[in-house]
């Protein structure tokens, strides 16, 4: 669990601080729901828990929510495709990626109450999963981790190489603009501009201007 995970999480210079509105379900009760606001979003700042949703949700959002298309037989080519998992059976695995951009690998833990609470789990009928993102979901396990060699697998490196990003930053003809916020892609085929927020002494201003892109 990283250190500094906490004032990550509760403070707004990295986090969008979003709030859900008030769930029927759940008593009216409003929750917190931190996003990352930094290059490679939440991936920069959470926890590294890589876990998916439950095949039979995204089952229900298409059969009662009318969600076409979003059932998990559709979803699970491109859980695969994203993912390198360490455990992966290779390309007959048929649940998990084996050459995605994505690393991904089995929680590990050694402590002695590690594995009394798994034992727990079996004594009390709850069940324990070897793949918490496998066939079989339900029940106590090691969660995978978004980790690569022992350092966080950031979306921002995983698509934009190390020399890549090195090369943008050295650049002397490339503005980077930071405080800066893209809430709209302008595309025609291809794209062809950008609008932008831009964001002075903590205040979200209106668009003010586009970036368009010469071919």
């Amino acid at each position: 669990m990283p250190a500094a995970l906490m004032y990550n999480l509760c403070h707004d210079r990295y986090n969008w601080f979003y709030h859900t509105v008030a769930q029927k379900n759940l008593q009216n009760r409003v929750f917190y729901w931190p996003r990352g606001r930094v290059w490679g979003g939440s991936s920069t700042l959470n926890a590294m828990v890589w876990i998916r949703g439950h095949p039979f949700d995204y089952d229900r959002w298409e059969k009662e929510d009318g969600a076409k298309g979003w059932n998990f037989a559709n979803c699970l080519p491109y859980f695969k495709r994203c993912e390198t998992y360490s455990h992966s059976k290779g390309p007959n695995d048929p649940y998990r990626g084996h050459d995605g951009p994505q690393k991904v690998m089995r929680g590990m833990g050694n402590h002695p109450l590690h594995q009394a609470f798994l034992e727990c789990g079996k004594t009390h009928h709850i069940g324990t999963t070897e793949d918490v993102n496998g066939y079989k979901q339900e029940g106590l396990g090691y969660f995978d981790q978004s980790i690569h060699k022992g350092v966080r697998s950031v979306a921002v490196v995983i698509f934009l190489s190390s020399f890549v990003l090195f090369f943008i930053f050295s650049l002397q003809n490339i503005r980077k603009l930071f405080y800066r916020f893209i809430f709209l892609q302008l595309f025609l085929s291809t794209a062809i501009g950008l609008n932008l927020m831009v964001l002075l002494d903590k205040v979200h201003r209106k668009p003010t201007y586009n970036l368009s892109l010469v071919p």
